[in-house]
């Protein structure tokens, strides 16, 4: 699947699909210009982000801090 598909899929960005790529949660196949995702991977990243397994952060994979 593209990463605008595993985008859609899993109801984040591109951008952030790159991030977790970066955090070791995907796996990124494919070339440089075309990205290419594993379905169940992307299907188990998903069930863990609904599941509250993983909290989406920034690039160094750190939690926001919250709010006051």
């Amino acid at each position: 699947m593209t990463k605008k598909q595993a985008a859609e899929r899993l109801g984040y960005s591109e951008r952030q699909v790159e991030r977790f790529v970066e955090q070791d949660l995907l796996t990124r196949g494919g070339t440089y210009r075309k990205a290419l995702f594993d379905p169940d991977e992307v299907e188990a990243l998903r069930q863990r982000l609904l599941a509250g397994d993983l909290i989406p952060g920034n690039r160094r994979g750190c939690t926001p801090e919250e709010q006051p």
